[in-house]
C-alpha cells in the first residue's frame, strides 16, 4: 500500500471494509497511522517489516520510501557446506597424493 501512494485514511477504510469492522475501530486506525508514520519518517531505513505479495506469491521487505520496495525476504537459497568437504582437506589430500605420485615416478625413472 505504501508504494502505491495510497493515503492512510483510504487504507484504514479499505481494511475496515474488507474485515467488516466498524469504521471507528481505534486500534486499526492508530496501528495504520503508526505504520505509515514509521515508513514516512524513515526513508532510508531497511527492513521495517515483512509483507506477503499476493501477486508475486512471495514475501518482501517494507523498506523506507527511498529504498527498493521489491526486496525479497529470502532472495535465494544458500547451501551451507559442512563436514569434511567444507574444510578443503579433500582437495589438499588429493594434491598431496598427486605430488607424491609424481615424485615417486621421477624417482623410479632414474
Amino acid at each position: 500500500m505504501y508504494g502505491n501512494t495510497l493515503p492512510v485514511t483510504s487504507a484504514i477504510n479499505c481494511f475496515n471494509a474488507c474485515m467488516e469492522l466498524d469504521s471507528s475501530s481505534s486500534y486499526v486506525s492508530s496501528a495504520m497511522k503508526h505504520w505509515y508514520s514509521t515508513w514516512d519518517k524513515n526513508p532510508y531505513r531497511p527492513h521495517i517489516a515483512e509483507y506477503y505479495s499476493m501477486s508475486s506469491k512471495q514475501w518482501f521487505w517494507i523498506n523506507g520510501e527511498a529504498l527498493d520496495q521489491l526486496e525479497a525476504v529470502w532472495p535465494e537459497i544458500t547451501v551451507m557446506q559442512f563436514g569434511f568437504e567444507s574444510t578443503g582437506c579433500p582437495q589438499i589430500i588429493k594434491l598431496t597424493i598427486e605430488h607424491i605420485r609424481s615424485m615417486s615416478s621421477k624417482y623410479h625413472e632414474k
